[in-house]
């Protein structure tokens, strides 16, 4: 059960982030720009939440060659999952939605891009402030 809601979680994401690089026009690849923006995405959080946890608990931070590492296996993985198989094209073809509303699934989409994002520039201060406490 819960796989499939983050399945389907993240295949409105992909399904949004591609309608805004197919309708900018700008890009000549919506499909592998849409794979790389929604991997980003999940580096963020997935890195974010192993940083945190680390830093609160252990008193030491991941690193960033750590954080590439968890990027890179993130967008090998939905390189397979949604280009290697041609899952891409199913999602926008079936236009999933949250609540068959698509307002409300561009603003979950916007919020999840925005939050994770933002995690780059918060998440450094906020660090050093829980490691200068632990010496």
């Amino acid at each position: 059960m819960i796989t499939l809601i983050n399945m389907k979680f993240l295949d409105v994401l992909y399904y949004n982030y591609y309608n805004f690089y197919a309708k900018s026009k700008m890009d000549p690849t919506p499909f592998l720009t849409t794979t790389l923006t929604l991997s980003f995405s999940e580096s963020f959080l997935v890195s974010g939440v192993i940083d945190f946890i680390s830093t609160s608990c252990y008193c030491h931070s991941i690193g960033k060659f750590t954080m590439l590492i968890i990027t890179g296996v993130i967008l090998i993985l939905n390189y397979f999952a949604y280009q290697h198989n041609g899952k891409a094209q199913k999602i926008i073809h079936d236009r999933p939605k949250f609540f068959t509303s698509q307002s409300i699934s561009v603003w979950i989409t916007l919020f999840f891009f925005f939050i994770t994002t933002s995690w780059l520039f918060w998440w450094p201060i906020y660090s050093k402030n829980i490691l200068d406490h632990c010496r």
